[in-house]
């Protein structure tokens, strides 16, 4: 009986530490995903990025020529980013899933369209494949939910993404499919 119940702390103590560790890793590479985008760091942003996307986009050189090129796409549009203004804040609860543990991160991230300054909240879905060694990121919007479903099946049942939201000119405008429809 004392051993089981010995063997029981040791187990929920490591289970506390494992925690605690993925928790720690899970927010200093969020602090580091989010310097590397306010500065633009396409190459940084790589080493964050779900591999997955990087090998699509044919490996890292061309990664970050395809955020540049989409960056470039985006100013043509008369929409301008400010990856200055990024900011992440305290990611939800770290849950597992199929030996992978999973959280919602929070975003903002002001822009200037057409002359009027805006600011969009949304956020990125992280996961590790490693109990919490290493921390990947994708957008979390409804865009990514069939990546998000690719790269850690049944997730989405544990953890649910906001909707993106745009405020500009007073106005509210919720993402879906792809656009921005006013709410």
């Amino acid at each position: 009986m004392k051993i089981t119940k010995i063997l029981l702390i040791f187990l929920l103590l490591g289970a506390s530490t494992t925690n605690s560790y993925a928790n720690e890793k899970l927010i200093l590479s969020v602090k580091k995903f989010s310097e590397c985008f306010r500065n633009s760091n396409f190459e940084c942003i790589s080493i964050y990025t779900t591999p997955y996307i990087v090998e699509q986009a044919g490996g890292k050189q061309k990664f970050v020529q395809l955020m540049e090129a989409t960056y470039e796409a985006i100013k043509q549009q008369n929409v301008r980013m400010l990856p200055d203004t990024y900011k992440t804040y305290t990611p939800n609860k770290v849950v597992e899933h199929n030996n992978f543990l999973i959280a919602v991160i929070p975003t903002q991230q002001a822009i200037v369209m057409n002359d009027s300054r805006g600011l969009i909240r949304g956020s990125v879905f992280g996961y590790s494949p490693n109990k919490g060694r290493n921390w990947y990121f994708v957008e979390g919007n409804n865009e990514s939910i069939e990546l998000i479903n690719h790269l850690v099946p049944g997730a989405l049942s544990k953890v649910s993404l906001p909707d993106g939201n745009l405020f500009i000119n007073n106005i509210n405008f919720i993402q879906k499919n792809g656009k921005w429809v006013k709410q």
